[in-house]
Formats: C-alpha cells, sequence, structure tokens
C-alpha cells in the first residue's frame, strides 16, 4: 500500500502592515506586499519594476473628483516619467505618459475645534498669502470665487466641532459668505439704482437711482498695491447728506454698540477711523442710511430711501474684496470693525438666515485671532457687540451660541461695566443650556443637566448680589389699568442688564427639569412669573434707544411664557412701541408672538 503524500499546511499571510488596505500604495496593496510608502516610488515597485501609484483626493468647490498620480520606473530602476490621470471610473485608467506632475500637498488651515481659545497656535499660509495678493478689483463686481482650495474646509457646526481658520484665512471665508448671499438675493450694477427691493417700507423715493442728493464715497479703482497703506492720508470729503448720516451714527445707533462700554469706541474711536478708511466709512453710511429709511417719525420725513443703503452696502463689499490684498489689513482693527457695522447692517434690514450665517464668519475672524471677552480695547468691545447679537439670533433659532470662551475674572473683581458684560455672558449659556440640542442631550443624563441648571442659576445669584449697588431703582407711580409696575432703573446700562438678568432667569425655569415634586414645580413657576414682571417694568420706563434694543428682546422672551391675557396685550404693545423707537425689527415681533400664543391654545398642541 502506497503512502499517501503528506498534507501540506496552508501558509497564511501575515497579519503585518503588509495586509493594510488603507496604507503604501495602491499596487502593493492589490498585491498584500508590505509598503515602505516612499514617494514618488515605493521601494517594493521599484524592485519589482512595476508601475507604483498612489490615489489621492483632489479636493474643489463643491466637487468630489479625485485623481491617481502613477508613477512608472524604467527598466534602470530608475524614476522616469509621471502624470496625472482623471479617475473616470473605479478603475484606473493610465494614458500616455507626459511632462513630470508636481503633486503638491494640500494645505490644512483647520485645527479640531474645542480647544481653549487662549492656546491656539496657527500654520504659516504663504499659499494663501500668495492667493490674497493675486485677487484684482472686480469693477462690474460680478462675484467670482474667493476661496482656493486649501480654504475648501467644512465650516464650524457648533461650538464643540468644525475647524479654525487662521487670521489669513478666516476674513476670506466671511467675505465670501457675503458675497455668495448677496449675489444670490440682489441683482445690483454699481452706479444704478436697486430696482427689484420692496419699497413699501420707505420714503417715496426714484428708484432707478436712488436718493439724487446721495453720492457714494469714491472706491479706488484700481488694485491697492501689497505695499499700499489701507488708510488714506488726510481725511475722507463727505458730502452733506453724508456727513448727516455720519452725525446719525454717532447720535444714535452707535449707542447700540457701545451699550457695554465704558470707552464708548463706536461713538469716539470709530468715527475717526472711518474718516481715514474708505470700507469702514462705507460700512457706517450703509447702516446709518438703512436705520433712518426704517424711522417713520416727522422729523425723518426726508429719509434715504433703502436703495442708498443697499447702494452703500454693496460698495462696502467691494472695498473689502481689494483692500483684503493687503495682509497686514486682515488683522487690522479697522477690518474689525468694518465686520461688526455691516453684521448690524444685517441684522436691521432683515438678512434672516444670512445674518446668521455671517454670524458664523465673524465667528472665526475673531477666533482666528484669538479675540475674546477680556481682550481689552476696541476688539473687545466689538466681542461683545457680536455676542448680543449672536445670542438674539441663537434664541430664535433655539441653539447654542457660537463662543464657548470662559470668563477668567470673579464677580467680586469687577466693575459696573464688567459686571454689565458679565450678565450678558451668563445669559449666552442660559440660553445654549435651553437650546434644541442639549434639551435633547439632557434626557439621557438628567443629573447632569440638573447640576448645571444649579450651576447657572448660583452664578446669575452671585451677579444679582455683586451687582446690587449699582441698581438704582427710582419710585414711579402706577398706572391704572397697567398689568405691570413701572419700575425705573438708571443709567440704560443697568436697566438692560436688570431685563438681561431676568431673561436668563427666564430661560432657566422653563428648561430646568423638575425631580423632586410639586414643590419644585411651584417655585420654578413663581421664578418664571417674578422675571416677567420685572422685564414689564423695566420696559415702561425705558427711553434710551440703546437700552430700547435689549429691552425688545427680552419682552419677547417674557410674552412667549405668560399666559395672563392682560400681560400679554400690554406687551404687544409694548413692543410695538419700542419697534417705533428704534426701527428694529424690520417686522412686527408682536405678530410672531400672536402666532406663538395661537399654536399653542390651537387644539393640536393643547396637551403637550
Amino acid at each position: 500500500m502506497s503512502e499517501s503524500p503528506r498534507s501540506v499546511a496552508r501558509v497564511r499571510k501575515s497579519k503585518g502592515k503588509g495586509l493594510r488596505t488603507r496604507t503604501g500604495c495602491t499596487t502593493c496593496r492589490e498585491r498584500h506586499v508590505k509598503c515602505d510608502e516612499t514617494r514618488p516610488v515605493c521601494r517594493a515597485c521599484q524592485r519589482g519594476n512595476r508601475p507604483c501609484q498612489y490615489t489621492t483626493a483632489q479636493p474643489s468647490l463643491g466637487s468630489s473628483d479625485s485623481s491617481t498620480i502613477v508613477y512608472v520606473p524604467s527598466t534602470s530602476n530608475e524614476i522616469d516619467q509621471s502624470t496625472t490621470i482623471p479617475a473616470e471610473t473605479s478603475t484606473t485608467k493610465t494614458a500616455a505618459l507626459g511632462t513630470r506632475h508636481q503633486h503638491s500637498r494640500s494645505v490644512d488651515d483647520t485645527y479640531t475645534a474645542g480647544v481653549d481659545e487662549t492656546s491656539m497656535t496657527y500654520p504659516d499660509n504663504r499659499d494663501v498669502n500668495q492667493r490674497i495678493q493675486s485677487i484684482s478689483a472686480n469693477d462690474n463686481f460680478g462675484f467670482p470665487t474667493l476661496e482656493p482650495t486649501a480654504l475648501n474646509t467644512t465650516s464650524p457646526a457648533s461650538t464643540a466641532s468644525g475647524h479654525l481658520y487662521s487670521a489669513e484665512v478666516a476674513p476670506l471665508r466671511w467675505l465670501n459668505l457675503l458675497r455668495r448671499d448677496a449675489s444670490a438675493s440682489d441683482t445690483y450694477p454699481q452706479g444704478q439704482g436697486y430696482a427689484d427691493v420692496d419699497h413699501s417700507d420707505s420714503a417715496d423715493q426714484n428708484q432707478t437711482t436712488g436718493h439724487p442728493s446721495f453720492t457714494p464715497v469714491n472706491v479706488p479703482g484700481v488694485r491697492l498695491r501689497p505695499d499700499e497703506s489701507y488708510n488714506i492720508e488726510g481725511f475722507l470729503d463727505l458730502s452733506d447728506p453724508e456727513s448727516k448720516l455720519l452725525r446719525h451714527f454717532v447720535e444714535k445707533i452707535s449707542t447700540w454698540i457701545d451699550l457695554t462700554d465704558r470707552d464708548a469706541s463706536f461713538a469716539s474711536n470709530v468715527p475717526t477711523m472711518a474718516l481715514k478708511n474708505r470700507g469702514l466709512m462705507l460700512a457706517l453710511l450703509a447702516l446709518s442710511a438703512r436705520h433712518q429709511s426704517l424711522l417713520l417719525t416727522t422729523e425723518n420725513a426726508n429719509r434715504p430711501d433703502r436703495t442708498v443703503a443697499v447702494q452703500y452696502y454693496h460698495e462696502t463689499l467691494q472695498y473689502l474684496q481689494t483692500a483684503m490684498e493687503i495682509p497686514e489689513y486682515l488683522k487690522s482693527d479697522e477690518l474689525l470693525a468694518t465686520v461688526l457695522l455691516i453684521s448690524t447692517y444685517e441684522m436691521i434690514d432683515g438678512f434672516e438666515s444670512g445674518w446668521e450665517r455671517h454670524l458664523k464668519g465673524v465667528f472665526w475672524i475673531q477666533r482666528s485671532q484669538l479675540i475674546h471677552g477680556e481682550y481689552g480695547g476696541l476688539k473687545q468691545a466689538i466681542w461683545w457687540a457680536w455676542l448680543r447679537q449672536d445670542i438674539w439670533a441663537a434664541f430664535r433659532s433655539h441653539r447654542v451660541i457660537l463662543s464657548f470662551y470662559t470668563l477668567k475674572k470673579e464677580c467680586s473683581e469687577l466693575d459696573r461695566w464688567e459686571l454689565t458684560n458679565r450678565v450678558v455672558w451668563l445669559l449666552g449659556q442660559c440660553i445654549s443650556f435651553g437650546s434644541d440640542s442639549e434639551v435633547e442631550a439632557g434626557k439621557s443624563n438628567v443629573q447632569q443637566r440638573i447640576h448645571r441648571a444649579a450651576f447657572l442659576t448660583a452664578r446669575l445669584d452671585e451677579w444679582w448680589f455683586y451687582f446690587a449697588p449699582y441698581r438704582t431703582e427710582l419710585p414711579v407711580q402706577w398706572p391704572e389699568g397697567s398689568a405691570f409696575k413701572p419700575i425705573w432703573i438708571n443709567p440704560p446700562s443697568c436697566s438692560a442688564a436688570v431685563q438681561i438678568h431676568y431673561f436668563a432667569r427666564i430661560m432657566l425655569a422653563v428648561h430646568s427639569p423638575v425631580v423632586s415634586g410639586l414643590k419644585e414645580l411651584e417655585r420654578l413657576q413663581q421664578t418664571l412669573n417674578d422675571a416677567i414682571n420685572y422685564i414689564g417694568g423695566v420696559a415702561c420706563t425705558t427711553t434710551n434707544t440703546a437700552a430700547t434694543i435689549i429691552s425688545t428682546q427680552c419682552l419677547f422672551a417674557a410674552g412667549l411664557n405668560t399666559r395672563d391675557l392682560a400681560k400679554r396685550d400690554q406687551i404687544v404693545q409694548l413692543l410695538r412701541a419700542h419697534q417705533s423707537c428704534t426701527g428694529w425689527p424690520v417686522h412686527d415681533l408682536a405678530r410672531d408672538l400672536q402666532a406663538e400664543w395661537a399654536a399653542e391654545s390651537s387644539p393640536m398642541t393643547a396637551g403637550t
């Protein structure tokens, strides 16, 4: 009997590096050969005289096309030539050898978010600077692409995710958002009227040429040189109507932005800066003209048409496109002030979702320069003004605020102005606490949410204690038929701070989980009622324009959470009185409240 052949054990491939299918060149991965990933040709392909290819993604604006870099070594085991082959299908198609393709590494200008803003560092962006230098002025403002491939990254979705942009990249990203939205919503050729605008809320003006007496500040017709200053020598020459717009900004609008700034930077420093910087002046005039077009007072009978404001707005974007060629301008105070004025313009213009997107762009710019609420100077004032805008936008959208900066000082170290800013920051935390995302996340971790509510309540109690010496309440007679007892608090910044404090209390009372039964529920309801009464009482006596803006926001929050019909009626009256005083917002906020009340009382939501 013959001996059966001896069975040969199957030799299994190594589980080492050679079996990996995500690293190495394509040839080695297909052959399950260990690849040392040497470029342009790995050693395994060089020894075997095989083509060595690497597949890389070529990111482009709105595209996900890819290409394959193929390196074919010659018979003498030396690198010959290479060419780039488009990846048309899943099978790589090779083409005739062409000239050597210099494969450049895609520059990633981003870091993972979630780090402390005070310790962020950024890479060198020489390629971005070269791109900035190559941008030319576009006289017809046709909105060409500003984004190089290196900038084609996702925007931050929240405070805890997304990307950080360098100080050179962030302004370009923000300007691209503005240009794209302006191009999509408005068709405005330079030097002509703004024909397809709703003029129902503006003075009766010529819709073809705009207001005849308003001539925009001349924007430079040629591209600024990299070594040229973005500020002019001397001062800009303004026409009489433009001088009136500048005065209106200083006397009225600047108080909105300077509400919590002891230095009143936008009433004092910014106008002086604007007289030497065309872009800043254009943004200032756009904001002032738009605000005047909204006011319906007898003194403002000859107010400019909205066309004028839109014209200044587009000329501002033109100037920014040109001035951003100068690297120093990208980190200047002039740019930051211009950005804030444009954001304020869009807020009062009713830009809605576009304004929200642009707020995120402002967040990129400030974060790229490590600007925060304790930075100091004009940059700090701009940060706080931006935060107040973002808080309102976040409240209306039920989202978290964009900034996650944590203030370092204790309340005991703060003066009146710093305490006023502190309560703004606390309101931002409470807005985030009541956002849809945090409420949903709290369902799976109720205990953590209870601790968070207790922490914020303690911080508000602490703030109220230290702010007491600055809170002067004057006696006011309770008028007959009023649902709220009038409360007079002076000065206006303190009046706004108290209303903001109770706005934050409302957010906590509404969104805090109730786990200890009826007593806890009654306590939260009492807190809610007290906050509504205090906001309504202060609103009855608020006459300062800047404080009225804050009062409008707080009244809306109070109205959302009261079921008392008398209080609802008076809140509607107060909202409309506030809006006629400030011109903001452009739509009827009281009507939004009434829609919310109607939805609340409908049979579909009665059991919710």
